[in-house]
């Protein structure tokens, strides 16, 4: 509304980012400026380029985003409840299209199970104990977090790691 009018008229159209995005296309935009776009507007004390590029600092890491809680996003000045709702549909989303893509992905070697998870797992909070399970010809048909832990351990059942395997019939399981 009013305030991203007033913040976006301050700025010259290069710097826009709905602007760059029309011009030269979603993937120039830089991530707190894809942010800027999502979020739409500022405070007073700061215009919404200045509250991305603070929240994308504090969260230091897109992996991270999946884990966030409105309570925690509310506490940035100028994300009140329904932005914070907004985002975490939007990581959720994004999320959930990044594991589509990952449909056939074959996994063969330790290196590629690390390769795939690193992202997902890195910047995570808690410990998850994730069961990947394979085809025939080792494409990733399923993935389970098994069970979330504390800060430093987690403690899963094999029976659950079974039980999904043979729900979505599993020819090989990693955890």
């Amino acid at each position: 509304g009013y305030y991203m009018e007033n913040e976006f008229k301050k700025m010259n159209n290069s710097e826009k980012p709905r602007e760059k995005l029309v011009k030269l296309g979603a993937k120039s935009l830089l991530d707190f400026e894809l942010l800027a776009i999502i979020i739409r507007t500022g405070t007073k004390d700061k215009n919404v380029i200045e509250l991305s590029k603070e929240l994308l600092k504090e969260l230091n890491s897109f992996a991270y985003c999946q884990e966030l809680t409105i309570e925690e996003l509310v506490r940035f000045k100028g994300i009140g409840k329904t932005k914070a709702i907004e985002l975490l549909a939007i990581f959720e989303f994004s999320s959930r299209i990044l594991m589509k893509k990952n449909d056939n992905i074959k996994i063969e070697s330790s290196k590629e199970c690390y390769g795939y998870l690193k992202n997902r797992l890195t910047n995570l909070s808690q410990e998850h104990l994730v069961a990947i399970y394979l085809s025939s010809t080792n494409k990733i048909i399923f993935e389970k977090v098994i069970s979330i832990g504390s800060m430093n351990k987690t403690i899963g059942n094999y029976k659950d790691v079974i039980k999904w395997g043979l729900k979505v019939s599993a020819f090989a399981v990693i955890v």
